[in-house]
């Protein structure tokens, strides 16, 4: 098995933990309690880990800060705030968790436009699969 597959599976098992405890906070706050307590903490956590590790951040290029601001405003103003509303008024998070998880699909076709990815009809068929698993699952 290769490692980058060991990682996924670890983070698949950790995102739906993620997933469930979400599924209760949304009941309890809204989505700015949560982002200002999850990003306080967050916050806290990694310029500790930094200052006992004795790590130097090293500068980010200009380029760089554009392209890292430009992914802080999609996780933050359009796909955190969407999975945490989805989460919120659904009644089972398998249900909205297999809609999310259709990102593969979207990943995949990206990667065949612009990182020259292989088109195989095998891969088509994997896609047609998680479809009509994420409907079946959804329905």
């Amino acid at each position: 098995m290769e490692v980058w597959v060991k990682y996924a599976l670890v983070a698949a098992v950790f995102i739906a933990f993620r997933d469930l405890m979400m599924k209760d906070l949304t009941t309890k706050y809204s989505y700015v309690d949560y982002l200002s307590y999850a990003l306080t903490f967050a916050f806290i956590g990694i310029w500790t880990y930094i200052y006992i590790r004795d790590i130097e951040p090293k500068r980010i290029a200009l380029k760089d800060l554009g392209v890292i601001i430009f992914r802080l405003l999609l996780i933050y103003v359009i796909i955190e705030p969407a999975i945490f509303y989805a989460l919120k008024h659904c009644k089972n998070t398998g249900e909205a968790t297999s809609i999310i998880n259709m990102n593969v699909i979207v990943a995949f076709s990206l990667s065949l436009l612009f990182l020259g990815g292989r088109f195989s009809y095998k891969k088509l068929i994997g896609v047609i699969i998680i479809m009509g698993g994420g409907y079946l699952v959804a329905a």
